[in-house]
């Protein structure tokens, strides 16, 4: 055989394997459904804040300890406006077939506006978010 004809088989075999490995992550987090998620801001105290209202269904057999959000904010015209990662999101773990809800502040930074989990500086544009789920930890 040829070398490029095994550079070729080598190339297919790695394009294979890594689509498998993609669709392995899009069902790596098939247990947990998002039900209903929603924003509310309170602006009675002295700064604004603002909530994640979220349901979350355990649809696994595994006790859900906690998780990982990952969240984007969109503005007119679908552009994306800010994008966050919120760890450690549940204050109580998830038993196998319930559903939960759950009521998260969304921390601000004055310092570092990455490290926001709302977009604060820009909440007049935010139009519609999405979230999903980036992390899980299980139980015993």
């Amino acid at each position: 055989m040829t070398r490029h004809k095994c550079c070729a088989i080598f190339v297919s075999a790695i394009l294979i394997l890594s689509l498998g490995t993609a669709a392995a992550e899009n069902d790596k987090y098939k247990d947990v459904e998002i039900v209903d998620s929603s924003l509310s801001k309170d602006g009675r105290h002295f700064t604004r804040e603002a909530f994640l209202h979220i349901d979350v269904k355990n649809n696994g057999d595994k006790l859900i300890e906690n998780l990982a959000f990952k969240i984007r904010y969109y503005g007119n015209e679908n552009y994306l406006i800010h994008k966050s990662v919120i760890n450690n999101a549940l204050n109580d773990s998830i038993p196998p077939g319930d559903t939960r809800s759950y009521k998260i502040p969304l921390r601000g930074d004055f310092v570092s506006r990455e490290r926001d989990q709302y977009p604060y500086s820009s909440d007049e544009k935010v139009c519609k978010f999405d979230i999903e789920v980036a992390g899980i930890k299980y139980g015993r």
